[in-house]
């Protein structure tokens, strides 16, 4: 098993497994759920593609104003997005594929 988090990039190919861990990240609220899925699929042949960030500053004050949250953010919503379709596209062309 390998995982990726956000925001980082992925190299995709058509052999690999890829699943998307979709579900609440909000830092320093929501459980690590995260972290006993990576847990499940440690001997796996999955790919693991991860929002959660070890690397969040929870220091920043979370509002629009605040420069430093707002860059640490605006990476989400194209990284979840993008990598979520990624995945579902590149896990059914591997398993369909003849």
């Amino acid at each position: 098993m390998k995982q990726i988090q956000a925001p980082n990039q992925i190299p995709y190919d058509n052999l690999n497994r890829y699943v998307f861990l979709a579900g609440s990240i909000e830092m320093g609220i929501a459980e690590k759920w995260q972290d006993k899925v990576v847990k499940e699929l440690e001997h796996s042949v999955w790919t693991v593609l991860n929002p959660r960030r070890d690397d969040w500053d929870s220091s920043w004050e979370q509002t629009t104003e605040n420069y430093q949250f707002v860059k640490q953010v605006s990476c989400y919503p194209s990284w979840i997005l993008s990598h979520a379709l990624q995945a579902l596209e590149k896990t059914w062309n591997a398993r369909f594929a003849h």
